[in-house]
Parts: structure tokens; sequence; C-alpha cells
């Protein structure tokens, strides 16, 4: 599971050493488009003004909001970047990303396999084309932080499954 990355969110691409920009792409001699948002956003100052003096008392609350704005320019600026990431991508790199990032998925259909649940290669598919058939059983995988057979948890788990209703009570 990747690590949370707090640069991630904070430092848009138009960083200096970036020759492209989100907003008008191709950037000559540093000069952006003067309909750009980035010349309204000073990444490293918005940034720095907002981490370094969070707590300082002679801070105005325009001085606050005008250093959130910044923050939330960066944030849409990186859901943008993504959007053009994913929308360049082929179907397959797409469904290569889902399953290798949330490995869960697949990780999910191996313990439905270990427990006898799926077998047949049409039982696999019909996992992957509707996965909420087997929700409960996930719920309660989820809930024993997602055990597999050489786990200590695995056995509690799988009894746990084996009750009535899934150890839920009826009404």
């Amino acid at each position: 599971m990747e690590q949370f990355n707090q640069d991630d969110w904070i430092w848009i691409g138009v960083a200096p050493e970036t020759d492209d920009c989100l907003f008008c792409g191709r950037v000559y001699e540093g000069s952006h488009l003067s309909s750009c948002p980035s010349n309204m956003v000073s990444v490293h100052e918005g940034a720095i003004s907002l981490w370094t003096h969070m707590y300082e008392d002679f801070r105005t609350d325009e001085d606050y909001a005008k250093d959130v704005g910044k923050q939330l320019m960066m944030a849409a600026d990186q859901v943008i970047k993504a959007q053009k990431d994913w929308a360049n991508k082929t179907t397959l790199q797409k469904m290569e990303e889902v399953f290798n990032n949330w490995s869960v998925i697949t990780e999910f259909v191996e313990v439905l396999y270990e427990l006898g649940i799926v077998q047949t290669p049409s039982e696999i598919m019909d996992y992957y084309k509707n996965p909420t058939l087997y929700e409960k059983e996930f719920v309660l995988w989820e809930e024993y932080e997602y055990p597999f057979s050489d786990d200590d948890a695995w056995q509690d788990f799988v009894s746990r499954l084996d009750l009535p209703n899934n150890g839920e009570t009826q009404f």
C-alpha cells in the first residue's frame, strides 16, 4: 500500500523545474499565459506561508483565507493532473492501475477461492462483474483485518463466516 506523501498534494506541477503547465501547456522562458491560474499562485510561498506561520498571533483572517485558497488551488491542480493522466491511459492500463493500487480486490478473490466460495473461472468472473455479491464475506474479512490462511485470525474469521447469517441476528 502506498504511504501518504504530503508533497503529493502540496506542490503542483508548475514547479520551477517544470516546463509544462497543466493549464497553459508548454511554458516558454518561464512565462505562463496571462489567463493561467499559476500567475495567481506562488506554490512555494503559499505552502510555506500556510504551514510555517499557521499559529502566529499576528495573522489575520484574511491571511488564513488567502493561504487556504492557495492550497485549494494546488489541490484542484492535482485533481486536474490526475484526470488528464487517467484520460490518456488505455482501458487495460486503467484496469492494471486499479488492480495494483487496490490489491485488496484481487486478494479478496483469493480468499474466496481458499474458502471454496468461488472455484470455477465463471464464478471468479462473476465476482469481478458483481463483487457486491460477496459483501457480507468482505465486511467480515475486513473486520478481522484481512487475514489469510497462514494468519492467526484466519480460523476466527472462518468460524464467524460459518455461523448462520454470518453472525448477524435475524429479525
